[in-house]
């Protein structure tokens, strides 16, 4: 399943570390612009980033062709960052779950997702096929619902926002 998440979006539930910001653009869940507009969010912040990081937020708009390079760059200019994929299993949840009106099987589309994301266990619990979970889509949704609420939390606390 491909989606791009638009920086709006994620702005609006965390800040991007620079791992995560490598990993969703070579996920593929980024377009170029809003790799910057992400570095850009992150320096307006006032986070410390490495120099790739900083030029990717001061690069123009007839400049975006070198994003893949500077991300590549800034890929190599990191620490160890701990599993900087648990981010976009909750952006990709979140993203799904806000837009699943646009889908006829959004539970379907979840299980997509679960399976690209090589079955993160915690999406076991609103997963249809689960054993030993209640049937019923209400409560699938509900327990999705749930789990983006708790997680937008962690992450809001992560960044020290309200």
């Amino acid at each position: 399943m491909h989606v791009s998440i638009r920086a709006a979006f994620i702005n609006d539930r965390v800040m991007l570390r620079p791992g995560e910001l490598v990993d969703g653009y070579r996920r593929g869940w980024l377009r170029d612009a809003d790799v910057v507009a992400l570095a850009l969010a992150a320096s307006s912040a006032g986070a410390a980033l490495p120099p790739a990081a900083e030029e990717l937020a001061l690069l123009l708009a007839t400049d975006l062709e070198r994003v893949g390079d500077l991300v590549e760059q800034l890929a190599g200019q990191l620490p160890g960052e701990p599993d900087p994929g648990a981010v976009w299993t909750f952006l990709a949840l979140a993203w799904l779950y806000e837009h699943r009106d646009r889908y006829t099987e959004p539970l379907a589309v979840l299980e997509l997702l679960y399976d690209d994301l090589d079955h993160p266990p915690e999406m076991d619990p609103f997963i249809r096929f689960m054993p030993g979970k209640p049937v019923g889509d209400a409560g699938l949704l509900r327990r999705w619902a749930e789990h983006c609420a708790a997680e937008g939390e962690r992450y809001r606390h992560r960044d020290g926002r309200q």
